[in-house]
């Protein structure tokens, strides 16, 4: 995993989170949250891993995103989410100023329709199951891309 960022909680390979017990193959989704592309079944003792594909700040596939981890979360007791652009453990009060309930779900739709958080995000703080969620992005490694992608970024019309 290499670096994190300093003071950041990362999942222990061998956390009781982790269900492999579930069979890939009886995994479902909803077709209106998205669809299942492949399934690939592990070793007998490997975790079962979901991967999800979407379009970053796009809300449409944000709220699906959001979705289909309330789904599995419900449906399959999922106790564990791992996310990419993430170094820690995601603490969902943060995204939480009020004391209602509504104005803080109000505020995480109004920031991922401006495509500022994730679905991910947006589950964590909208859910009440015992979900824990944990960035599982190398630190430096992630700040390097950030930098590369921002110079880039800002030639763009150059580039075209």
């Amino acid at each position: 995993m290499g670096s994190s960022s300093p003071g950041a909680t990362k999942v222990a390979p061998t956390s009781a989170l982790v269900r492999p017990e579930l069979n890939p193959y009886n995994i479902t989704i909803p077709e209106e949250f998205g669809n299942i592309e492949e399934v690939f079944q592990g070793g007998e003792d490997s975790p079962l891993v979901v991967h999800i594909q979407n379009v970053h700040a796009n809300y449409e596939a944000q709220v699906n995103i959001k979705s289909i981890l309330t789904h599995l979360v419900e449906k399959y007791k999922f106790s564990l989410i791992q996310l990419e652009g993430a170094v820690s453990k995601l603490d969902p009060a943060i995204l939480q100023p009020s004391y209602l309930k509504e104005a803080n779900l109000k505020l995480v739709d109004f920031l991922m329709r401006e495509g500022r958080i994730t679905g991910a995000d947006a589950f964590a703080v909208e859910t009440d199951k015992p979900v824990e969620l944990y960035g599982i992005e190398d630190y430096t490694l992630y700040m390097e891309n950030l930098r590369m992608f921002k110079a880039i970024y800002k030639h763009q019309e150059e580039l075209k």
